[in-house]
């Protein structure tokens, strides 16, 4: 749904009247914002998110496009794209920086030389069949396309991007927010405001 500038300015002055009313859109909630603090609320991620989408709410985030959040600008925008990264959703979701983070995580409970006859764990329906037999260890040193799936195109794309080990993809900075976002909102109450006055 579009919304012109006088549409919003009517709704914001609206809203001026009826102030027990939750904003809904996304459109109109950026267009009402204004300048001063809320003393009442100090919650924020401001630090991640382009000026103008500071006032939308964890549950509008996840469809808006990753442009949304700051560092992500037209180059940057255009690799991610080519990983079909769109949207915040994209990123919280892509399952490349889920099976990183599991192996990274899981290499801190790893026995060193600890596999022994009859263990059957494996990840080979996520790794290249080179690095099926390396230990968790020393796949988070692996190069991004040893995850299967992962063009060796995609592999240098990530790389310009300054993500080049599994490890990195693990900790890529953009993927953690969106996550954080997605999580967040499922705690976020849709209608706060009306019950506080």
């Amino acid at each position: 749904v579009f919304f012109s500038a006088a549409a919003a300015a009517a709704s914001c002055r609206w809203l001026g009247r009826h102030t027990t009313t939750a904003v809904r859109h996304p459109a109109i909630r950026m267009q009402c914002a204004s300048t001063s603090t809320d003393a009442s609320r100090q919650l924020n991620c401001n630090h991640a998110l382009k000026k103008k989408m500071e006032v939308l709410s964890f549950g509008d985030l996840p469809s808006q496009p990753i442009t949304t959040l700051q560092g992500i600008g037209p180059v940057h925008q255009a690799q991610l794209e080519s990983l079909k990264l769109r949207t915040i959703a994209d990123l919280a979701h892509y399952k490349f920086h889920k099976l990183a983070q599991a192996i990274c995580i899981l290499a801190d409970t790893e026995e060193v030389q600890g596999r022994t006859t009859g263990h059957v764990m494996n990840l080979d329906l996520g790794l290249d069949k080179a690095y099926e037999t390396q230990s968790l260890a020393e796949l988070k040193e692996a190069p991004v396309a040893a995850l299967q799936g992962l063009s060796e195109t995609a592999g240098a794309t990530w790389n310009e991007l300054g993500v080049s080990t599994i490890a990195d993809l693990a900790t890529y900075e953009y993927c953690l927010w969106a996550q954080a976002m997605e999580t967040a909102a499922q705690f976020e109450d849709q209608q706060p405001d009306e019950q506080e006055s």
